[in-house]
C-alpha cells in the first residue's frame, strides 16, 4: 500500500487471490467501479482477482458509511448449550447500564487473569473450547483472544464481531519513488469490533492486553514503522521498491495513459498507427517462422544419433512401442535377428554411457563403429531370419 504525500489518496497493489475481499484501511472512496464497500466494513471485488492488480482509494475525511451501520441480530447471537462459564461471566457484565462500562469490565478482567500470548498454544477445539481457553489454558494467539472477547461481549449484550486483516507491516523507503507499506501474510491478524450507541463500530484488539497485537487500541491494523536490520534487508527493500514502481506503472497503464503515450510519440500523425501495427504483426510473424525453423532442426548429437538408429530398426520392421526403452527394443531385435546381437548390445551400452555418464568423443566414435557394424550385418541377418522360418 502506498499513501500519497498529501495524504489525500491511497494506492494498493495486491497479489492474486481466490477471495473477493481485498485489504484496505477501512476508510476512503474506491475509485474502481469493480470495488464495493460492504455494510460489515469489507471491501469486495465483483469477482476474485486472478492476476496482480492495483486500485486507488480517495480519502474523503468523512466517517466511513459502514461504521454507522447498526448491528444485525447475528452479531448478538451465541451458540446454545456451549461454553457455560463464558456465558455466565458475560451475563454478569450485562448488569452494567452502559455498554462502554461492560467493555471496560472485560478489559480489566483480561488484565487480571494472567493470560499469555503464544502463536502455537495447541488445539482448543470442541464445543467448549472458549471455556477451556478463558478459564484453564489462558494461552493463545490473536484468533483466540478476538473470538473469546467477541463472545463475552455478545453474552453481555454488546453487539460484536471478529475482524480479520493485517497488523503492522514494514515501511519501505526506496532511493527512488514514494515510500509504501509492505504487508505480508506474516502480518495477518485478528481483532474485534464492538457497537457502542452514539459511536458506531469501534475496533478493539484484546491481544494487546496480554502482550500481543497492536499497542494502540482502536487502531485496527496499525501503521507501525519497523527497523530494517542489515544491508541485505536494505537491498531487499530496494528491490521491492523497484517491483512496486514497475507494477504500478504496468497495472495503471489504462486507456488515458495509452492515449497520452500515443500523442507524445505520434502527435498529429495518428494515421501512422495502423502502419505501425501492421509492421509489428509482420515482425512477429517473421520471428515466429524463424523460431519454428530452429525448432525443427535436430537436437543434441545423442538425440540425433538415436533417431537414426530407430529409423534403421524401423526398416527392419521393428517400431518402438509407446513407453518402450531402447534396451527393450534391442531385446526384441536380437530375438528376431540374432546376427545383430553384438552391434545392438554395443549401441545400447554406448547410448547409456553418452546419455548418463557425459562421455566424450571416444563414445561417439564407438557409436559410429557400432552403427556401421549393424548396417553391415543387416542383409545377412535378414537372410538368416527368413531361412529359420518354418
Amino acid at each position: 500500500m502506498r499513501r500519497a504525500a498529501a495524504g489525500r489518496d491511497q494506492v494498493w497493489l495486491v497479489e492474486p487471490s481466490r477471495f473477493t475481499a481485498v485489504p484496505w484501511s477501512g476508510g476512503g472512496q474506491p475509485l474502481d467501479g469493480k470495488l464495493r464497500p460492504q455494510a460489515n466494513g469489507e471491501l469486495r471485488l465483483l469477482r476474485p482477482a486472478l492476476e496482480r492488480r492495483s486500485y486507488r482509494l480517495l480519502e474523503t475525511g468523512a466517517p466511513p458509511a459502514w461504521q454507522r451501520q447498526p448491528p444485525r441480530l447475528s452479531e448478538l447471537v451465541l451458540p446454545a448449550n456451549r461454553n457455560p462459564r463464558l456465558l455466565a461471566l458475560g451475563r454478569q457484565w450485562a448488569a452494567l447500564a452502559e455498554p462502554a462500562a461492560r467493555v471496560q469490565a472485560a478489559r480489566a478482567w483480561f488484565l487480571q487473569q494472567g493470560f499469555r500470548y503464544d502463536r502455537q498454544p495447541g488445539v482448543l477445539a470442541g464445543p467448549d473450547g472458549l471455556d477451556r481457553f478463558l478459564f484453564e489454558r489462558r494461552v493463545g494467539f490473536c484468533g483466540h483472544y478476538a473470538s473469546a472477547f467477541s463472545a463475552l461481549m455478545r453474552a453481555a449484550g454488546v453487539p460484536s464481531r471478529v475482524v480479520s486483516g493485517y497488523l503492522g507491516g514494514t515501511w519501505v523507503e526506496p532511493l527512488g519513488g514514494a515510500s509504501y507499506l509492505e504487508l505480508r501474510q506474516s502480518d495477518a491478524h485478528a481483532w474485534s469490533e464492538v457497537w457502542l450507541p452514539g459511536q458506531g463500530w469501534l475496533a478493539l484488539d484484546p491481544s494487546s492486553w496480554v502482550g500481543g497485537g497492536s499497542a494502540a487500541e482502536g487502531a485496527g491494523p496499525g501503521d507501525q514503522r519497523r527497523a530494517v536490520p542489515g544491508p541485505w534487508r536494505w537491498l531487499q527493500r530496494q528491490w521491492w521498491g523497484l517491483d512496486m514502481a514497475w507494477s504500478r506503472w504496468w497495472l495503471g497503464f489504462d486507456q488515458a495513459r495509452q492515449e497520452e503515450l500515443l500523442n507524445r510519440l505520434l502527435g498529429r500523425q495518428r494515421w501512422a498507427l495502423g502502419w505501425l501495427v501492421l509492421a509489428g504483426i509482420a515482425a512477429g510473424l517473421a520471428s515466429g517462422l524463424v523460431l519454428l525453423r530452429r525448432g525443427q532442426r535436430p537436437g543434441d548429437p545423442q538425440e540425433r544419433d538415436l533417431r537414426g538408429l530407430l529409423r534403421l530398426l524401423a526398416q527392419l520392421g521393428l517400431e518402438a512401442e509407446p513407453g518402450e526403452t531402447l534396451e527393450q527394443l534391442a531385446t526384441r531385435a536380437r530375438a528376431q535377428y540374432p546376427l545383430l546381437a553384438p552391434p545392438l548390445s554395443e549401441l545400447v551400452a554406448c547410448h547409456h554411457q553418452r546419455r548418463y555418464a557425459l562421455a566424450g568423443r571416444q563414445a561417439r566414435q564407438r557409436w559410429r563403429q557400432g552403427l556401421r557394424e549393424l548396417k553391415r550385418r543387416r542383409r545377412d541377418a535378414i537372410r538368416q531370419a527368413k531361412g529359420s522360418r518354418p
